[in-house]
């Protein structure tokens, strides 16, 4: 009876992962045709077409998992409410110098300090 009534959250869950993996399908050929001067945005350059899909793709998987989070079973219990803090502290302590790496490594990038062959 529990799988029964687990079923809609499952297809909800499915629902979600289809869309993310769909939008990220459709997206993709957009950015490479960017990244390929096919289309041409001005003040877009061509060697931003790549981070920005990987900046694209990290943000909706996000999202993605953090609209699909309360469909996980147990998610109202207080056990996997201590445990999610836990992890989260962790990872969040754990992250500081991976982060700041990103932050100036995406600055570098749009800024364009440098360019491909340099």
């Amino acid at each position: 009876m529990a799988i029964v009534a687990y079923l809609p959250n499952f297809f909800a869950l499915l629902l979600i992962a289809a869309l993310c993996h769909y939008t990220l399908k459709t997206l993709h050929p957009l950015f490479m045709q960017l990244h390929d001067g096919a289309i041409k945005i001005p003040g877009f350059y061509r060697e931003w077409a790549k981070p920005t899909y990987r900046l694209v793709e990290f943000f909706l998987i996000a999202l993605a998992t953090v609209i699909g989070f309360p469909q996980l079973p147990g998610f109202g219990s207080d056990a996997f409410q201590g445990v999610s803090l836990v992890i989260g502290v962790v990872v969040s302590l754990g992250s500081t110098g991976a982060m700041s790496n990103a932050v100036a490594g995406i600055i570098l990038i749009y800024t364009r300090s440098f360019q491909v062959g340099d």
